[in-house]
């Protein structure tokens, strides 16, 4: 487990991983203002049990915790903590997921966001936004309008190659374009991955051209392109494409779903 300072406000809890040879972080957030707290996400159990003793030792008080989706590497940690979670309106698909396919137990979240959430730490502004992308229950949050949390919407890897879109067996295709336009909206000065690393003045023409023509090539071709014609740059700038046929395979059902007018 590393604690990293981002900056005097924001501490990134991560801890490297491995999958098929490809390497990446999984991390959690604080950021913290005058001694209040809010947790964006929490990691696996190790990880909160982590973050729960070093809150106390910084004498934090913990606000609430923002669970971005039900995945154990996102919400297992939660369980230690008795803090207030945040939690999109679509979370029970997930949940019930989770409970069902680990040994731990996850807490339902005691707020819900069924599009927008503002709330305050100390005085810093905290924007909860509904996400749906990678999963139906996705939630990003945006700081003092400045840092934006991105979750698994946008991934990367510890060679600073853009991890493809990862559409769960849950996700709506259309859904993760759509929250991609969204956080092109929002413009944010900074981004915060999980998976991957905090970018300051993060090139935002970049991260989300990216992904929004990888995603645009994909529904317009029914699930059924080619990999390399959804990338802009060569494939060998990308990591983890083997999520490209996952993606096709989740993604089938929804060949009937598109509106003519998506893309006008």
């Amino acid at each position: 487990m590393e604690k990293n300072i981002i900056n005097e406000n924001t501490i990134q809890y991560r801890i490297l991983e491995k999958l098929d040879r490809v390497s990446y972080y999984t991390s959690a957030y604080l950021f913290h203002d005058n001694g209040q707290g809010i947790l964006l996400d929490s990691g696996y159990y190790e990880m909160g049990d982590f973050i729960k003793k070093d809150l106390e030792e910084m004498n934090i008080e913990l606000k609430y915790i923002v669970i971005s989706h039900y995945h154990k590497d996102h919400a297992q940690g939660a369980i230690v903590f008795d803090t207030p979670i945040i939690g999109s309106d679509q979370y029970e698909t997930n949940l019930e997921k989770c409970n069902a396919n680990y040994k731990r137990t996850y807490r339902k979240p005691d707020i819900l966001v069924d599009d927008k959430l503002t709330v305050k730490i100390n005085t810093s502004r905290i924007e909860i936004y509904k996400t749906p992308g990678h999963t139906p229950c996705g939630l990003s949050v945006l700081i003092n309008g400045d840092y934006l949390y991105v979750s698994d919407n946008l991934l990367e890897d510890t060679d600073h190659r853009i991890i493809i879109p990862y559409l769960d067996i849950t996700a709506n295709p259309y859904d993760h374009y759509k929250t991609m336009l969204l956080y092109d909206e929002l413009s944010p000065k900074h981004l915060i991955f999980t998976h991957g690393p905090v970018k300051l003045n993060a090139d935002l023409n970049y991260e989300f051209s990216e992904r929004i023509y990888y995603l645009e090539q994909l529904i317009k071709s029914d699930f059924s392109i080619d990999l390399c014609e959804c990338l802009i740059r060569d494939k060998k700038n990308y990591a983890m494409t083997a999520i490209h046929k996952i993606n096709q395979r989740n993604a089938k059902k929804y060949v009937s779903a598109q509106p003519t007018s998506f893309f006008k």
